[in-house]
């Protein structure tokens, strides 16, 4: 069955409910400033059979400038999340800096579905990753929900709207960005995204 709109997120601070079906932006229902762009074409495009319109990526991502998360305090983040492989790293949702993800909705094969952080801004960082049983189904839309305690640094991963793991995950580095990274979904392989969204909490 097709999911249904990615609910927002009370006081949330950047919404995209990817509703558009056509051209090269994604709006962000919060504020004109986290809107995403992306390359339209081969490795991003529009696709239609889930709830209006989603995107799906293959080897590219959409991003946007709009810093709009502390990535040092605490936040939730939600997402529709759509396998089309189950090869590889894959990012579904992530908050950048500039050589590193403060953290990201993701997949490993080790891990499936799956939420990361990262302790510093560098490409050789320490992360703590909590993951799922769930092996993902492809094709099938699932929705995935991430919280972080910016006290405690507890970090828990729902799906399904079930919690399926929690862990410690350390202090984790504010994500200032670089150029059209300070939020984006990200895809190194294959993931659809069929609606986003990200609040301080």
């Amino acid at each position: 069955a097709a999911p249904p709109a990615v609910p927002a997120i009370a006081n949330a601070t950047a919404h995209w409910s990817l509703d558009e079906a056509s051209g090269s932006v994604a709006a962000d229902g919060v504020n004109a400033r986290g809107n995403m762009t992306f390359p339209l074409g081969p490795k991003a495009s529009w696709v239609t059979e889930q709830h209006n319109s989603g995107l799906s990526f293959s080897g590219t991502e959409a991003s946007t400038n709009g810093i709009f998360l502390d990535t040092t305090q605490s936040y939730s983040a939600t997402a529709w999340v759509q396998m089309n492989n189950l090869s590889g790293y894959q990012a579904a949702v992530a908050v950048n800096g500039v050589s590193q993800s403060a953290f990201a909705i993701d997949f490993t094969p080790q891990s499936n579905l799956s939420f990361t952080v990262y302790t510093k801004d560098s490409a050789s960082t320490a992360l703590a990753r909590i993951g799922s049983s769930i092996v993902p189904v492809i094709g099938k839309w699932y929705p995935v929900a991430v919280t972080y305690n910016g006290t405690s640094h507890l970090m828990s991963l729902y799906i399904n709207g079930t919690l399926q793991s929690t862990g410690i995950g350390g202090a984790v580095f504010i994500a200032t960005g670089g150029p059209n990274s300070a939020v984006c979904s990200k895809v190194e392989s294959d993931i659809g995204s069929s609606g986003m969204a990200a609040s301080t909490r």
